[in-house]
C-alpha cells in the first residue's frame, strides 16, 4: 500500500496470511516469534529462522553490511 500525505510518499509493507496473521515489515530489524517459530522482521523483509540466536546473528550481519555500504 502506498499513501500520499502532504507531499510525502509513505510506503507501508504489510504481509497478510490466510490464517489471519498480518505482519508489518517496516521499521528496525527485530525478532518476531509466531506459533510456527521465530522470524527476523523489519526493513521490508520477513526471514524465517530456526532459533532466536540465529535471528540475532542475521540482524548483526545485515547491520554490519549496511554500515560498510553507507
Amino acid at each position: 500500500m502506498i499513501i500520499f500525505m502532504s507531499n510525502q510518499l509513505i510506503q507501508k509493507t504489510m504481509l497478510r496470511f490466510s490464517d489471519g496473521i498480518t505482519i508489518d515489515t517496516q521499521g528496525e530489524l527485530r525478532i518476531l516469534t509466531l506459533t510456527d517459530g521465530p522470524y527476523v522482521v523489519g526493513e521490508g523483509v520477513l526471514i524465517p529462522v530456526n532459533t532466536k540466536d540465529e535471528g540475532l546473528r542475521i540482524i548483526r550481519e545485515r547491520k554490519l553490511k549496511k554500515l560498510l555500504h553507507d
